[in-house]
């Protein structure tokens, strides 16, 4: 399923344009828990308990392109060289992010590659810069659609996988079906 996950992400028009990054928690099925082995299974303790955060990354259509999977616990601005490095081997002129990807080390790595980070400052950072591109941000809203239309496959919002590379394939496999839809009414 990542395969051709990936064969049909490999076809986005707008990634070399504009690459926008989300993450969503989903809480991890009482199944899913195992006494033994859960290291390295993409399960963590966070608020709402036993979870799995689903790092995405679509291009400026919404479409995604790439994922990857951590333990509810793990923060976005940590994860962020690792979606910037994954997926189309595209490199975008923007990257749109929230302000959990907040941090200078990300805009750091997203200039050093060649891309023009666009990710809103917290209300406390100090020496903000006047020009923000709100019209280009606004955009953003696309990859909160996409993730709505994942958690909508009951599978993935469940996670009763006890392994990463099972949720993996599935989550793969929604994601390829969200981007056969999207060509299909185009």
């Amino acid at each position: 399923f990542e395969a051709f996950f990936d064969a049909l992400a490999a076809m986005s028009e707008t990634a070399h344009l504009v690459q926008m990054f989300d993450s969503t928690v989903v809480r991890a099925h009482v199944s899913a828990e195992g006494q033994k082995g859960q290291h390295g299974q993409a399960l963590g303790r966070s608020r709402g308990g036993f979870s799995t955060k689903i790092h995405l990354k679509t291009d400026f259509g919404g479409l995604p392109i790439a994922f990857h999977l951590t333990g509810g616990e793990a923060s976005d601005s940590r994860n962020f060289e690792t979606l910037l490095d994954i997926g189309p081997d595209i490199n975008p002129r923007a990257a749109l992010g929230d302000k959990g990807y907040d941090s200078k080390s990300n805009r750091e790595a997203a200039r050093q590659r060649g891309i023009c980070p666009a990710i809103p400052y917290r209300s406390n950072a100090k020496d903000i810069p006047a020009f923000f591109p709100k019209r280009l941000y606004k955009g953003r809203a696309r990859i909160e659609q996409t993730v709505g239309k994942l958690k909508r496959f009951k599978r993935i919002a469940l996670r009763c996988e006890k392994t990463a590379r099972n949720y993996g394939s599935f989550v793969a496999l929604a994601l390829g079906f969200i981007l056969i839809k999207s060509v299909h009414t185009a």
